[in-house]
């Protein structure tokens, strides 16, 4: 009552003349506004075949991509023979959001359920005690059963998820108590909130640079965007991409993880490995031609951001954190970029063993070791440690794309592929959706992809000189905490 002054309509003082103490009172506005109903856009699978819908595909003339040179018509090509098919077999549907049941409760714990209520209906028309004796009987019993039957759900699924960290996670979470498990409503337009959203999501990177300089100057620290000079290297020895094999794709999308959202194209990852027969050798002509002109898609550059609540108002845009969607395909083209891009710089070994973030072979506990290392170290030759934890605040969203470049090059990499960088950090968009409701698009200036497999490498790349900024300490690093 105290922290929601909004709840409360008036207050005051009121002397009762009998005590030294003054009577307090408030009234308050008891009356809840009545949350407005959430609808969401899915697609249908109640009559989805995935063998008929393979079928249907195979009839396409998809190999007409091979004659396009252009690898944004290639995309427009493709998707329009796809989207078309998909939408006859999985249409899309606009349904409202209900309330789910747990999924341990079976059809015969339903009807238990139903018939505990009619029981208890009966009981308050008849007041009679057997009435009421049925009634308590079959709460007990169901009772029991609920305990029972979710022990066995959360056994089944520790048994299923063994070696699945990020599954195994998930069980844990949904045994322990949830702050909010409550979607948030919102009782502002829906279609201004989505705009305001996307205003600041879209600035937050630019604000947070902008930010970082003012602090300088304060300070009177003297900012120089100045990089480590660059190793000299003959045209042969610059990283440059290969095209890609149809069964590296193949790979890369059988083991793509299916419960990923789709990006604003609504092709879910699911549906290209039911159709992965058919559509491998059109995608792999497209991510070879993308990586060959030095082009990216403009179609993957549109990102659809879904706002999660995080605490406070949801209202406010800073008490929600933008979850970025993007093209399923450009995730496999990014998968692609990213294997090469990092086999050849782990093989010539041009990055610093810093940074334990976004590697292979690398965790939260090689960095914990190599500190810890330091530290008994200088504890041996009786030398006073002292650890200093720093946070990049919006650390991936105020990545400069001018220094982020110049850092690629300084890594050795061929003027194509340079471009192709270039093309993939350029003329990117996003808006934000609110239940059906969208936002107008807004440019994006400043940051890297949020959503990518490939962003935290570049930032990785991005941040790969601050180790030799200290003079006189040791640095180390995972993702954005040093």
């Amino acid at each position: 009552m105290i922290s929601s002054s909004s709840k409360v309509k008036s207050s005051g003082v009121v002397d009762i003349g009998i005590s030294d103490h003054s009577m307090i009172y408030c009234t308050l506005k008891l009356r809840a506004d009545k949350p407005r109903l959430e609808y969401k856009d899915v697609r249908s699978f109640k009559n989805y075949n995935s063998e008929s819908f393979k079928a249907e595909l195979s009839q396409l003339p998809f190999h007409e991509t091979y004659r396009i040179n252009d690898v944004n018509e290639k995309i427009d090509h493709f998707n329009q023979l796809f989207i078309s098919t998909l939408d006859k077999h999985a249409p899309i549907k606009h349904i409202r959001i209900k309330g789910r049941l747990n999924q341990f409760i079976n059809k015969e714990l339903k009807c238990t359920m139903k018939l505990r209520d009619k029981k208890l209906r009966i009981f308050r028309l008849s007041r009679n005690a057997e009435d009421w004796d049925v009634y308590r009987q079959l709460r007990n019993s169901i009772k029991t059963s609920l305990r029972a039957a979710e022990s066995n759900f959360v056994r089944n699924q520790i048994e299923e998820y063994k070696g699945n960290s990020r599954s195994m996670w998930k069980v844990i979470r949904g045994c322990l108590p949830s702050k909010d498990s409550e979607k948030p409503v919102y009782q502002k337009d829906h279609k201004k909130l989505a705009n305001e959203f996307n205003e600041y999501f879209a600035s937050v990177g630019k604000i947070a640079a902008d930010k970082v300089k003012r602090l300088a100057e304060a300070n009177n620290i003297q900012m120089t965007t100045a990089l480590p000079p660059a190793r000299h290297r003959s045209s042969l020895d610059l990283f440059e991409f290969r095209t890609v094999t149809p069964d590296e794709v193949r790979t890369i999308i059988l083991n793509s993880p299916s419960n990923k959202a789709p990006g604003a194209d609504k092709i879910n990852i699911q549906f290209i490995k039911d159709s992965l027969e058919v559509i491998l050798d059109p995608v792999t002509d497209i991510i070879n031609c993308s990586l060959m002109t030095s082009t990216y898609p403009s179609m993957w550059k549109i990102a659809e951001v879904v706002p999660l609540h995080k605490e406070g108002d949801p209202e406010i845009a800073s008490n929600n954190r933008p979850i970025s969607l993007l093209s399923c395909l450009s995730k496999i083209c990014d998968k692609v970029a990213l294997n090469q891009y990092t086999e050849h710089l782990t093989n010539h070994r041009l990055l610093t063993g810093h940074q334990s973030g976004n590697r292979k072979k690398h965790s939260t506990e090689t960095l914990n070791i190599a500190v810890t290392d330091m530290l008994l170290e200088a504890m041996d030759n009786k030398q006073l440690s002292i650890v200093i934890l720093l946070d990049m605040s919006k650390a991936f969203d105020s990545v400069d794309h001018n220094m982020l470049l110049q850092r690629t090059l300084n890594l050795g990499v061929s003027s194509a592929l340079h471009e192709w960088f270039k093309s993939y950090l350029s003329d990117r968009w996003q808006y934000v959706r609110i239940g059906t409701t969208f936002s107008a698009p807004v440019a994006l200036s400043h940051g890297i992809p949020q959503g990518s497999v490939l962003s935290p490498f570049l930032f990785n790349i991005y941040t790969d000189s601050l180790s030799s900024v200290p003079n006189s300490c040791s640095l180390e690093s995972y993702v954005d905490d040093s």
